[in-house]
């Protein structure tokens, strides 16, 4: 209500379901962002140890599988240029 003290026009405030999508959405990206924190943080272990110490050290203390082991150095191997981001990336849309 315009005029009568109110800072926003109610006309154009957003309606609860408007609100509904969008607290679904900002959760599912924050649901996405931590997936790919995780991803990201496994794939910079794993390239930073990676002929440092034993790859099973490796696999043990990050707990992750042979399979995702083998297909982060995979994925690095063919994209050198790729930052970790960009692996974990790969692995999500690969293994999700």
């Amino acid at each position: 209500m315009e005029g009568a003290g109110c800072p926003i026009d109610i006309r154009f405030a957003p309606t609860r379901v408007e609100k509904e999508t969008e607290f679904m959405t900002l959760l599912m990206r924050d649901k996405e962002n931590k997936k790919l924190g995780k991803y990201e943080m496994t794939v910079s272990v794993v390239r930073g140890l990676y002929g440092e110490i034993p790859d099973e050290l490796i696999i043990n203390k990050s707990k992750i599988s042979q399979d995702l082991f083998d297909a982060i150095l995979d994925c690095i191997a063919h994209h050198p240029d790729w930052d970790d981001e960009d692996v974990a990336d790969w692995l999500i849309q690969e293994y999700e």
